[in-house]
């Protein structure tokens, strides 16, 4: 263990003379010095009086640092630089444990890790803590020697007389070190900031209890820019801030100015607290610059003592700003524009963006779209998979970009199959953030499609339909003829007389069916005229009443002043008994049945009339309410032999002889139906004349 010192303080009434007479010698030195003088020379009489080889004053490190750091360094043999010690097992470290500390020999080898007493060769040392007003640490004033120390407490005493000056210069160093750098980092905030800076004084404090004009006017007269930084003398036209100063306020917003004088007045109804306005003064050429200014008064007891305000230059920013949005403008213009329905999705699967054509094809209002998330109710559930995993997180937007079909569901009309292409939009990240989608709608080109298809298909048929009924009926003529030739010639008592008349009345019925299928086959022999459907319908309601029944509930909608047809009125009439048939027939426990009317105008690409030409057009319409269709007998339902009815209860002819009769007469016919739904039969016959009938 070190040789320590540890002697009571000693008090100045028990100094020896000479310990007095030197401490006065040292303190008459040392009164006409200040801040660094001070510490220098007392380091230097300290390291006299003590006959110590080295003398220090340090101060502790601020920050994480646990070190010291000298501000006055004394050698008695060189002049030393000021060094930086840690404090961990150095004598240091007890200095400002105990307050005083003194190893009176062996201190290098008592602290082997303290790199100043290794280098120095330090025998004795002895150093004492400063404190600041509160009585924390500040530092240490110490001296060391190559030799031991003889009189510790000489050294003490000493030490102990001007530790609470020297304690006193350090507090005041550090304060004012604080100060400087405070005025410094200031500085340098206001003279390098991109914003404009100004401060404005006044000659003599604004009272607030002045009434707002009288407040306005002396701000004017009194003010004057006391300090701004060079981004404030560019904005006003000058280079540098010192031309600016001293300048007053009018100089740069004159009274004129009505946006700087409106905000004045807001900073007197505030009381001055900090604000922020947004104004845009125009440049040499007439264009808009957006500016940024923020107000701050400094009151004191009640009076205006300066104002502080920050104008930033929101130009660049704003103009981007706008230029963004100016884009997005007009792109959504260029997808509202397009006669193809549009829409903008994004990550969450908000519709952001739909045009007018969407909205007219789903049939709904921008208000609807709010509350649909992933197009819920627009689209079939099973499709939001493809737009969810268009969007799904991770993708790029070149992943974005694809083409698929899909459909959109009508709240009260038929499905529209849409063909969609969609384009990834980027977000301020680069990354994928939404997703543009324009379609085109194609139903009427699938519905033509499947027309086309199904025309084609009747039409082999009926070819195929139409050879085999002139092959049969060539062969039925010779057979009716013979078996005709036969009965003539037998008595009605001639046992085979029986069996010829059963041969007649098959053949008559194979001559039936070869007429139903030249019907089908669009073969048959027609005799068309100008006719009124409702004149047709009327003459045939008796036999239409004998059909139905009396379960079956019989309604006529018949619109007056029907446009003619030209048509067969027979083969009409048989069409209608056919569909009147078939109808009964799917209401075995009795329903409804319509049978209606109407002039029919058919626009160009009509989704409901996709193969007819535009034009005018007459509708008959049969409708029942029966056990309906599934889709895939609306498939087959013209086809000849094709029957949903048990086997035995229909031939399958009834409906391929109504398409033959219908496609011969150059109209059209629809099915629309759903199981337990009923169903519609629907004939479409050109219109003979655009002119009501007489």
């Amino acid at each position: 263990m070190p040789e320590e010192a540890k002697v009571a303080a000693a008090s100045p009434s028990h100094l020896k003379d000479a310990h007095r007479r030197l401490a006065l010698e040292i303190a008459q030195g040392l009164s006409a010095t200040l801040g660094r003088d001070f510490f220098r020379s007392v380091v230097r009489h300290m390291a006299a009086a003590c006959h110590a080889d080295y003398a220090y004053l340090a101060e502790l490190s601020e920050g994480p640092r646990n070190a010291v750091r000298t501000v006055a360094v004394y050698g008695k043999q060189s002049d030393l630089r000021d060094f930086e010690q840690p404090l961990a097992a150095t004598p240091v470290e007890r200095v400002l444990e105990d307050g005083f500390f003194a190893c009176r020999r062996h201190t290098e080898q008592n602290f082997p890790s303290d790199t100043f007493l290794q280098s120095f060769a330090v025998e004795g040392y002895a150093g004492i803590r400063l404190s600041d007003s509160a009585g924390q640490p500040l530092g240490i004033l110490a001296i060391a020697s190559r030799q031991r120390l003889t009189d510790i407490r000489l050294v003490r005493s000493l030490l102990e007389t001007f530790a609470p000056r020297a304690a006193a210069e350090l507090e005041q160093k550090r304060a004012d070190d604080a100060r400087r750098e405070n005025l410094e980092r200031y500085r340098a905030f206001i003279a390098n900031n991109s914003d404009a800076m100004w401060r404005i004084e006044f000659s003599e404090p604004i009272p607030l209890s002045l009434g707002e004009d009288e407040q306005i006017d002396r701000i004017y007269r009194l003010g004057y820019i006391a300090e701004c930084n060079d981004a404030f003398a560019r904005l006003a036209g000058f280079e540098r801030a010192e031309q600016m100063l001293g300048t007053s306020i009018d100089s740069f917003v004159p009274r004129t100015n009505e946006q700087f004088v409106g905000e004045l007045r807001a900073a007197i109804r505030s009381g001055f607290r900090s604000g922020t306005v947004q104004f845009t003064p125009l440049d040499p050429e007439g264009r808009p610059l957006y500016r940024l200014r923020t107000h701050v008064g400094i009151v004191e007891n009640g009076a205006l003592l300066r104002i502080w305000i920050t104008t930033r230059d929101i130009t660049r920013l704003r103009r981007a700003e706008l230029s963004l949005a100016a884009s997005e403008r007009r792109f959504r213009e260029v997808l509202e524009g397009v006669q193809l329905p549009a829409i903008i999705l994004d990550l969450q699967g908000t519709i952001t963006f739909a045009n007018r054509c969407f909205l007219g094809l789903a049939q709904r209002t921008r208000e609807d779209l709010t509350s649909l998330g992933w197009l819920s109710g627009i689209i079939p559930a099973e499709e939001s998979t493809i737009w969810k995993s268009i969007l799904q997180p991770g993708r790029s937007v070149q992943e974005a970009t694809t083409h698929f079909e899909g459909a959109i569901v009508r709240p009260d009309g038929p499905h529209h199959v849409v063909e969609w292409s969609t384009i990834g939009l980027r977000d301020p990240q680069d990354g994928l953030g939404a997703i543009a989608a324009i379609g085109r709608d194609a139903t009427r080109e699938r519905a033509l499609e499947m027309e086309i298809r199904q025309a084609q298909k009747l039409d082999s048929i009926g070819r195929l339909a139409t050879g085999l009924a002139h092959d049969f009926n060539n062969l039925l003529t010779v057979i009716a003829g013979r078996t005709t030739e036969l009965l003539r010639q037998t008595s009605e008592s001639h046992p085979h007389r029986s069996g010829l008349a059963e041969i007649e009345d098959a053949a008559k019925l194979c001559t039936s069916i070869t007429g139903q299928l030249l019907a089908f086959g669009r073969k048959q022999h027609l005799n068309p005229e100008f006719i009124v459907l409702n004149t047709v319908i009327a003459s045939a309601e008796p036999l239409i009443r004998g059909f139905t029944g009396a379960a079956i509930e019989l309604h006529f909608d018949l619109q007056p002043s029907l446009w003619r047809t030209y048509a067969d009125p027979a083969q009409i009439l048989r069409a209608l008994a056919n569909l009147v048939t078939n109808a009964r027939d799917a209401m075995p426990n009795g329903g409804t049945l319509t049978i209606a009317t109407a002039n029919l105008v058919v626009q160009a690409q009509d989704p409901e009339h996709p193969a007819l030409k535009p034009g005018n057009y007459v509708r008959l319409s049969v409708a029942d309410s029966g056990v309906g269709l599934s889709e895939e007998a609306k498939l087959h339902v013209f086809e000849p032999f094709f029957t949903t009815k048990a086997a035995g209860k229909g031939t399958g002819f009834g409906l391929a002889t109504v398409y033959g009769i219908v496609t011969q007469s150059g109209g059209q016919i629809l099915v629309c139906s759903e199981p337990g739904k009923g169903t519609t039969f629907e004939i479409v016959l050109p219109a003979a004349s655009p002119s009501p009938a007489a």
